[in-house]
């Protein structure tokens, strides 16, 4: 079905629909939008994918069906089954491969990736499981634990090698005794 320049009244508010492809059962709002079925898309050149949310100016999930876009250009792609759900949220940031893009400009590279832009993660719990974040307050315990334990091997390993050396002082100067004796003796 394709829609052209509809006027709709929701509950006392006037909705302009202009220039608009969509299918009835698609939530469309602003000036040349697209949207496939199922979908919501809201701001002037977006475009909606199948079971997908578009907002914002020329946001698009026009090619990531179940996908979500939300921010001015921000991109929500789809490559094959496993890029389905791709999530781009913030200005020009830009998902694919079912990844997940937070923040203006963040952009997803790698399959099921998450990108937030180079910005850092704040309030992280301590994690418990192998697959869980560590935070700064974990990681600095590991490195003190690390430097701990390589530090009394390395105390270890001196106090040995001090051991060797007076053993073998201790031997040269019995030896070096032994033969100024034998000495003195032949003499």
């Amino acid at each position: 079905m394709n829609l052209k320049t509809t006027l709709t009244i929701l509950a006392g508010f006037v909705c302009a629909v202009m220039t608009t492809s969509a299918y009835s059962s698609a939530v469309t709002l602003g000036e040349n939008v697209a949207a496939d079925e199922q979908s919501v898309t809201v701001g002037n050149d977006a475009k909606g994918g199948y079971y997908a949310v578009s907002i914002g100016q020329g946001a698009t999930t026009e090619k990531a069906n179940f996908g979500v876009a939300i921010g001015t250009e921000s991109i929500a792609l789809y490559a094959g089954p496993q890029g389905q759900g791709s999530v781009a949220v913030g200005t020009r940031a830009t998902a694919d491969h079912g990844g997940i893009a937070l923040g203006s400009g963040s952009v997803t590279s790698n399959s099921d990736e998450v990108n937030i832009g180079e910005r850092y993660i704040s309030g992280v719990k301590e994690g418990i499981s192998k697959t869980d974040a560590v935070n700064l307050g974990q990681a600095k315990a590991l490195n003190a634990s690390t430097l701990r334990a390589a530090n009394t091997r390395t105390d270890s390993l001196i106090a040995q090698e001090h051991v060797a050396l007076t053993d073998e002082t201790v031997a040269r100067r019995d030896g070096d005794a032994a033969t100024l004796k034998s000495a003195n003796d032949y003499t």
